[in-house]
């Protein structure tokens, strides 16, 4: 069998199984799976009115043809993002993978995601205060962020002991490369 027709295969099968399996393993949510997220965080962290925690990790990934510098990121090399975020169970609640760009929402939502310093402050996203000296109510947010946002690291840490060709190069065409992460995170 050519080598081709191998890897196309291999791409129809991974569109496949992202097809049949995603409504039940990340289904969209909810307004009420929402405020059972916002629920446990706060029983959990007592972080109150969080939808979830927020994070990227780049997958790393052979240099593309003709790509310019649109794949090369701030870390030196070249990737896919994978922004994710997770509840307080450390399960992955959305996920969007393959851009090589920034996106943004002005959406307004009445209850926040919580990110690191690598966020932008916005309405419907917390973020640490920044600084060294904080007084005691600033200090104490920023340690309830911290400890509540560490359930989006651990699930990154997971997904990626799972799966340890995300920690290496993955040699496949930019167009193919984001269906690996989606599988990984079945």
């Amino acid at each position: 069998m050519p080598h081709n027709t191998v890897s196309k295969i291999i791409y129809e099968t991974c569109d496949a199984i992202w097809d049949t399996l995603h409504e039940g393993f990340m289904p969209f949510p909810t307004t009420a799976a929402l405020k059972q997220v916002s629920q446990m965080f706060y029983e959990r962290f007592g972080f109150p009115n969080c939808v979830g925690a927020i994070d990227g990790k780049h997958i790393r990934i052979k240099c593309p043809n003709n790509s310019g510098s649109n794949f090369f990121n701030y870390k030196k090399f070249f990737s896919i993002h994978l922004q994710a975020v997770a509840d307080a169970d450390r399960r992955f609640i959305f996920v969007d993978v393959g851009d090589y760009g920034r996106r943004s929402t002005d959406e307004e939502l009445p209850f926040v995601l919580i990110g690191d310093q690598g966020y932008p402050l916005k309405k419907y996203l917390l973020r640490p205060y920044a600084g060294n000296n904080l007084d005691p109510q600033k200090e104490f947010f920023n340690e309830k962020l911290s400890s509540s946002r560490n359930v989006v690291e651990c699930a990154f840490g997971l997904l990626v002991a799972k799966w340890r060709c995300l920690k290496t190069e993955i040699q496949l065409d930019p167009d193919n490369v984001d269906k690996v992460p989606w599988i990984a995170l079945k």
